[in-house]
């Protein structure tokens, strides 16, 4: 690459490489509260990740989940995810469209919950197994924060937790879109086509939107309007979810450290 500085002309070698960065971050916020952000639901194992982070958290008395900015990604990470956070309950419900004709369009419901032991799915069929993944919240205080750019699966994630108790959704609407697509890859040529084919719906029956022209999102139980970042708040809504994790944690009588 050539550039130019001060009329001096400068050259730098620059070698094309992924950029890894973690999907998962996770820090202590003091006062007894722990910070995770998901950045997307992309990579495989999203869901192990944000179990690792819980664990490496144990201590912690209550907890920030941010999914600002996040477009989404695979939908069974988030509902993994929202397994750790829902002791049991219903966490979603999907309507896929099956292959039929236009005027004869057929469709198949499917309902996701969790109780003490188990993982359910309810369609056609019901089919049982083991929880993948354990519940690890056991109670403590969650804040999610979210925006508009919460979509997709984060919205997915965020509407399994909506109106749970000691769970509040903070921030801004989401984005709005509560579909989720099939990729086909067998088209001449080598190519692609991806293809809307599920809604999604939150425990309480709300849909995101369709991510186009129809994008309702989900609003938050507490607004947080973004105020401009200083050298002693570079995040107001973080210190905001601070704030309102400690409220609930004296309603609850949990003593923060």
């Amino acid at each position: 690459m050539e550039a130019s500085r001060d009329g001096k002309p400068l050259s730098a070698e620059i070698k094309q490489a992924e950029l890894k960065a973690p999907k998962v971050l996770d820090r202590d916020l003091g006062d007894g509260i722990a910070y995770i952000r998901i950045r997307d639901f992309v990579s495989q194992d999203t869901d192990k990740a944000v179990e690792q982070a819980l664990r490496r958290n144990k201590g912690a008395k209550a907890f920030v989940l941010d999914l600002r900015n996040n477009p989404g990604g695979r939908v069974v990470d988030s509902l993994n995810i929202a397994s750790m956070l829902v002791e049991e309950g219903k966490l979603a419900v999907a309507e896929e469209r099956l292959p039929s004709s236009l005027s004869s369009p057929r469709f198949a419901t499917w309902r996701f919950s969790v109780n003490k032991d188990t993982q359910i799915i309810e369609g056609e069929a019901k089919e049982v197994s083991p929880r993948k993944f354990p519940y690890l919240l056991n109670g403590r205080p969650l804040v999610v924060l979210v925006n508009g750019h919460s979509a997709s699966a984060s919205e997915l994630l965020t509407g399994a937790l909506m109106s749970r108790p000691n769970i509040l959704i903070a921030g801004e609407k989401t984005y709005g879109k509560g579909v989720g697509q099939i990729i086909s890859e067998k088209m001449p040529g080598g190519n692609g086509v991806n293809v809307t084919n599920i809604k999604f719906f939150a425990p309480n029956g709300l849909n995101a939107g369709d991510g186009h022209n129809k994008r309702s999102g989900f609003s938050a139980d507490i607004p947080l309007p973004k105020r401009m970042p200083t050298p002693n708040e570079p995040d107001s809504q973080i210190n905001d979810a601070k704030d309102m994790l400690k409220g609930l944690m004296k309603v609850s009588g949990i003593a923060g450290s």
